[in-house]
């Protein structure tokens, strides 16, 4: 038979018992934190690309560069579409 045993304590000691007990487990786990993605407009990466609306078009239709279509519209991922031309570039 398992023994129990009752400890008085505050909410707020049980509350940094449980937090400090989770933060170890979790230094174990190794993992990375994910940057959120920013998606932009089709006007914003032509203005941070310097190019026209019809070469992001033309680059997105060829698979050049990422994309997300959210409804009806389409959304770039800034770091995505960065990553991908470098690559396309070294490749050249």
């Amino acid at each position: 038979m398992k023994e129990y045993v009752l400890v008085k304590m505050s909410k707020n000691e049980l509350t940094e018992l449980i937090k400090s007990a989770v933060e170890s487990s979790v230094k174990h786990l190794n993992f990375e934190l994910v940057k959120p993605k920013r998606l932009i407009k089709i006007e914003q990466l032509c203005e941070e690309l310097s190019v026209s609306k019809a070469t992001i078009h033309k680059w997105k239709r060829d698979g050049l560069i990422p994309y997300k279509r959210i409804s009806n519209r389409i959304f770039f991922d800034l770091d995505d579409v960065h990553k991908s031309l470098e690559i396309k570039k070294r490749r050249i």
